[in-house]
């Protein structure tokens, strides 16, 4: 008994017939879309930490002074292995945190 999978000879045909300028099309516009989303984020990130956050000292006396952080909290903001501004690759979830409204719901950080 031999069984015909339909899934992949749909596929096929539908590779046959589809004009590549669509999903041309389809591909750059779902690209642009993601890279305008994560890309500007992690640029704003590294713009204000390039100024702002170059090292543990200048987090201290540029946040952690003027907003009357402990040193405890101050340190924890800079070296938390999920969150910390010591990662460059955290400054996105910073910037869509604070451009996404900090009260809504969690889930447009990540």
């Amino acid at each position: 008994m031999h069984v015909l999978n339909l899934g992949p000879l749909g596929y096929w045909k539908q590779c046959e017939t589809v004009d590549i300028s669509w999903v041309a099309i389809q591909g750059f516009g779902g690209l642009f879309f993601e890279l305008n989303g994560s890309m500007k984020a992690q640029a704003i990130g590294k713009g204000v930490a390039s100024q702002y956050l170059k090292d543990y000292s200048s987090l201290s006396s540029n946040l952690c002074i003027p907003m009357e952080l402990s040193s405890e909290a101050c340190l924890m903001l800079w070296a938390d292995p999920t969150f910390g501004l010591q990662d460059e690759y955290h400054y996105k979830l910073w910037v869509n945190w604070a451009l996404y409204d900090s009260l809504s719901d969690g889930a447009k950080i990540a």
